[in-house]
């Protein structure tokens, strides 16, 4: 059963994943990947689906196609505060260290199981949102920019990361079982192809199926 919203736990502190070019009214439209950093677009089709998985979720496969999300948001939560587990509020203007990225699977226009715990979705592209975050210039901005693309479909690969390894009935997956099962881990891989490099998938998921952005400024210690 795919939940209704899955969330993601996301902060940048090294400005390595361009969050703050992405969200909020960013010039990408939504979420990148680690495939942005200059990973090869082709090397998702190398492997089979269960070995890339176990990369993303065990080895930590820096330059991933995929997207983490869990059904848990508190869980998200704790992955936004980062390793030193700060404590988080929320962001009062635009100055903020971290972020909690809902997605809504209600926004999903069609879906088909590929597999157990495989789906493939599609949704609209563009939804504008509605944000106190963004200003009237950097409203117009982004649907001018987006213009040609609006009404056009997205696609991508739903993971239930648990229910999927489960199903392929091997030990070797131990590892990455349990680890999916400790974080209720649901992975997103964008399938749409750029028009630059239409052999390879894009490092874009793209805003149409996030419902809401939550930016959160991290609470230090005293002293630092």
């Amino acid at each position: 059963m795919i939940p209704r919203f899955i969330y993601r736990g996301d902060a940048d502190p090294y400005k390595t994943r361009r969050l703050k070019e992405v969200w909020p009214g960013g010039i990408y439209s939504g979420i990148l990947t680690n495939l942005s950093n200059g990973g090869n677009g082709l090397e998702i089709f190398n492997s089979p689906l269960v070995e890339t998985i176990n990369r993303h979720i065990v080895d930590g496969w820096q330059l991933t196609h995929y997207l983490s999300f869990s059904s848990s948001r508190d869980i998200a939560l704790s992955f936004a505060a980062g390793p030193s587990k700060l404590e988080l509020y929320p962001a009062t203007d635009k100055k903020w260290d971290a972020a909690l990225i809902t997605l809504d699977t209600q926004k999903v226009t069609s879906t088909e199981e590929l597999e157990k715990g495989v789906f493939k979705c599609q949704f609209m592209k563009i939804n504008p949102i509605e944000s106190s975050w963004l200003t009237l210039l950097e409203r117009v901005s982004r649907i001018v920019s987006n213009k040609d693309q609006a009404g056009t479909l997205s696609t991508i690969m739903l993971i239930d990361a648990t229910t999927y390894l489960k199903s392929i009935g091997t030990r070797s997956r131990a590892k990455a079982i349990a680890n999916a099962e400790k974080d209720a881990e649901w992975l997103v891989l964008p399938l749409d192809r750029p028009d630059e490099l239409s052999s390879e998938l894009t490092s874009v998921l793209y805003d149409g199926c996030i419902s809401k952005f939550e930016p959160l400024l991290f609470k230090y210690p005293r002293g630092n």
